[in-house]
């Protein structure tokens, strides 16, 4: 059983698009970079090294709160909701509130565009219909296009136990006894697998309710730990779909929930 996450999506009008003035400028975002000389962090972004300048470009922008660099690649019929104005680029930007230096968005989009690298997918048939130069569509994280493991199989009669997938995000991630960085490691997942939240009659993870730790099972046993929330990356926090359009990365998508 799965909870989607509530949307990261605002009610309230931009006031401005501009950073504040104390805001260090951020560097231009290269949409147009071809292949990139510099070392790539994952394996999977050397399948298309031609994306990691710009990701690289674009996290840059949005620590550096870069509104007008990020609209500048939104789509016109980005995909950014599954409630109202679901295709909307004004809408979008309205929700995400840009011009606010404390919006939900900007950590929530730091953080998608740090897991990395794009996962790649060849759709000539999706990336004709976007318009793109070529079949080759890229998401932000990997998690998007990878396959978490099956489920444990419902029993008649009993509640469920597991929760979300969740893909592990970091080299050195933990599953510990306790909500520590010190007690006794239970187990130490691989980088890029999954564990599933353990439920407990708690409320299920999400945008508004993530503590520090998240209560999972140890991988291929019962046993249930503590994991820390900035090690693991959920099927429904925010993901994006880029693809070049006239030779300019163009983000086509970036949605959270299910």
């Amino acid at each position: 059983m799965r909870f989607p996450l509530i949307l990261l999506v605002g009610l309230l009008a931009l006031s401005a698009c501009t950073k504040p003035a104390d805001q260090p400028a951020a560097a231009p975002v290269d949409t147009t970079a071809a292949v990139s000389s510099r070392p790539l962090t994952v394996a999977d972004a050397a399948t298309a090294p031609e994306f990691e300048p710009f990701r690289l470009a674009l996290h840059r922008a949005a620590e550096a709160h870069d509104s007008a660099a990020v609209a500048r690649i939104v789509a016109d019929g980005i995909h950014w909701s599954f409630g109202a104005d679901p295709s909307r680029r004004d809408a979008a930007l309205k929700a995400w509130r840009l011009g606010d230096p404390k919006s939900p968005f900007w950590a929530a989009f730091r953080r998608m565009l740090a897991v990395g690298p794009a996962a790649s997918k060849r759709d000539r048939e999706l990336t004709k219909q976007l318009g793109a130069d070529d079949a080759t569509i890229f998401w932000t994280p990997w998690t998007q296009l990878a396959e978490p493991p099956p489920m444990e199989p419902p029993v008649e009669g009993k509640p469920p136990r597991w929760g979300e997938a969740m893909a592990v995000i970091d080299s050195a991630a933990a599953i510990r006894a306790k909500q520590d960085t010190t007690s006794r490691v239970l187990a130490r997942p691989d980088p890029r697998s999954w564990v599933y939240t353990a439920l407990g009659g708690g409320r299920p993870v999400s945008a508004n309710n993530r503590p520090k730790f998240i209560r999972v099972f140890v991988p291929n046993s019962d046993q249930t730990g503590y994991i820390a929330a900035s090690s693991v990356y959920s099927q429904y926090e925010l993901r994006a779909q880029f693809v070049r359009k006239s030779g300019r990365w163009t983000m086509t998508v970036c949605i959270a929930g299910d």
